[in-house]
């Protein structure tokens, strides 16, 4: 660090300004957190009361149940089809039959890697849910982020990370683009006990030297 001396900056604004030029998204939509499991668990703890129900589509990311576990929320199970494509019309029927406040979507996914077709997104937001799409790995795909779909799309959260693309996983940096409603669930955590490495000079060159959004 350049000023080991000094607590870090809770609202991260260099290297928000460096995911933005990155992106494409400006910086007030734009949240870092310890890894994108903070921003999960951020994001249910912040929208979810005791008993509300998300949607999760294994097999997948396991972070999500876990989550939701501990912020005392009930899971409800769209398991994926054959080739795991999910299931469009499942999840439109778990929304209207469970009122779900969050749908956990992974492209690519993990463990498999495929991709969620743009039809099928564009079919998802259209239900009365908050969709929150994990990108961890997008870097290794071919086709593009959604990241900014998030300036057009109210319901739509994209979850970003450091820990794929630039091999920092020990740093614990995630980020992500949320709704202008909710990027501020910042505000809503201790600023003494943000993890460092968003301060990081570093991360800044590995934001602004990646290439890619």
């Amino acid at each position: 660090m350049q000023w080991p001396h000094i607590y870090p900056d809770p609202e991260t604004r260099q290297l928000r300004k460096a995911l933005s030029e990155l992106s494409g998204v400006p910086e007030e939509y734009l949240l870092v957190g310890c890894g994108a499991d903070e921003l999960i668990d951020l994001l249910m703890r912040c929208t979810l009361d005791p008993g509300d129900k998300i949607i999760d589509c294994p097999p997948t990311f396991t972070m999500y149940v876990f989550d939701a576990d501990i912020n005392d929320a009930r899971t409800i199970t769209v398991p994926r089809l054959e080739g795991f494509r999910n299931d469009v019309e499942g999840i439109r029927r778990a929304v209207a039959e469970h009122r779900p406040k969050l749908l956990f979507l992974t492209s690519p996914n993990n463990p498999d890697g495929s991709m969620i077709p743009e039809e099928d997104l564009l079919a998802l937001l259209e239900l009365p849910v908050l969709v929150v799409l994990d990108e961890a790995y997008i870097e290794f795909a071919d086709e593009p982020s959604r990241v900014q779909w998030v300036q057009r799309y109210p319901n739509l959260v994209v979850l970003r990370t450091f820990s794929k693309c630039a091999a920092l996983a020990g740093m614990r940096v995630g980020w992500g683009a949320f709704p202008l409603d909710l990027a501020q669930l910042s505000s809503l955590r201790e600023p003494a006990l943000l993890f460092f490495a968003g301060s990081d000079s570093r991360l800044w060159t590995a934001a602004c030297g990646h290439g890619s959004s």
